[in-house]
């Protein structure tokens, strides 16, 4: 059956995302319609919308090599892109790109050699976390969001090790019967004491027998810095290793924070493993 094109409203991206990311959002989108539509003109029209919305001047010319390069996985034109909105922490995206850093370090370090199997909210960060795991589930449960990675699989990654589940993650990984070792777990909330529980039994019943996890949470306001603290990832690592099935092998799990656009954002990295 022949998919529904229902195009993502770019809107969403503004409330939620930094600008770096709709950046990329903006030259992925417009090459996915170009290519559904049978045209070639997607490069002119990137330039034309940065320059009316956000006064950047970028050619055509530019914009192709860009391209290229977010093809390859990598993210330094979106870095360097030149936004600079009122609103935009110019601190924000190299403190995310430093936590994504730590991430695939202990991803190196404690998988090295075995085959990875990816399960996250990957949005915009598709094409490159699709040069880097083996397998790849995606999980959105947005509509307009999920058909757009659906397309970005389609016509710019065609990886058949990626899958888009247009789904909740945690709805997803509740039921399903697939394993995986590297958990992307990007929150659009904050954290709580029974919300921790809730995740952690999630990813015990879909572990491999080594995995790393990065947990995400937005906000937080209602708590304090010392009391989120004890969240994440006190709290996760004592769910972790309460039964004694599981333990955390990374002498000291990495907790920090990031700032976003509005508000706040604080992360823990870390590495399980299953008791022999």
């Amino acid at each position: 059956m022949e998919q529904e094109k229902v195009e993502p409203k770019i809107e969403n991206f503004t409330c939620h995302n930094s600008h770096n990311r709709l950046m990329n959002y903006i030259i992925l989108n417009e090459f996915v319609k170009a290519k559904r539509e049978k045209r070639t003109d997607w490069a002119v029209r990137s330039s034309n919308w940065l320059r009316e919305n956000f006064g950047i001047n970028r050619t055509p010319g530019t914009i192709l090599s860009m391209l290229s390069s977010i093809k390859n996985g990598s993210r330094s034109p979106i870095c360097s892109s030149g936004f600079n909105g009122k609103d935009l922490d110019p601190q924000s995206r190299y403190e995310k790109d430093a936590m994504y850093a730590r991430f695939e370090v202990y991803i190196h370090e404690f998988l090295n050699g075995i085959s990875t199997f990816y399960v996250g909210l990957p949005a915009n960060q598709l094409v490159c976390v699709a040069k880097k795991y083996d397998s790849i589930i995606a999980c959105e449960f947005e509509k307009n969001m999920a058909l757009y990675m659906m397309d970005l699989n389609r016509f710019v990654i065609d990886n058949p090790n990626v899958r888009v589940e247009p789904v909740n993650i945690f709805n997803y990984l509740e039921v399903t019967k697939n394993k995986f070792n590297v958990f992307d777990l990007d929150l659009m909330t904050s954290l709580t004491e029974i919300r921790i529980e809730k995740i952690v039994s999630v990813i015990k019943r879909t572990a491999l027998d080594r995995a790393v996890v990065i947990l995400v949470s937005i906000g937080g306001r209602h708590i304090s810095t010392k009391e989120y603290e004890a969240l994440m990832p006190t709290k996760f690592i004592y769910e972790i290793e309460k039964d004694g099935d599981w333990k955390i092998i990374n002498a000291a799990p990495f907790c920090g924070n990031y700032r976003d656009l509005v508000i706040p954002m604080r992360y823990a990295i870390t590495v399980i493993e299953r008791e022999k």
